[in-house]
């Protein structure tokens, strides 16, 4: 394996990163499982915090659910 900076690992990272915009493009796909998993996304990671501060995680399958 050979060495990334952090400049490239971010860079790759957010090429693999969903938006919601694009979570919600493919829901209706049959295939949707297939298409997300791999990818990454980016939340908030306490609500309750004043200061702004995200988890990035990598999607490794889908739960059919509620809301």
């Amino acid at each position: 394996l050979a060495a990334i900076d952090h400049q490239d690992l971010g860079e790759l990272i957010k090429q693999v990163t969903l938006t919601r915009k694009k979570l919600v493009d493919f829901l209706d796909n049959r295939k949707f499982e297939d298409l997300v998993k791999g990818c990454f996304v980016r939340y908030k990671s306490d609500s309750s915090s004043k200061e702004e501060s995200y988890i990035i995680a990598q999607i490794i399958g889908v739960k059919q659910g509620h809301k």
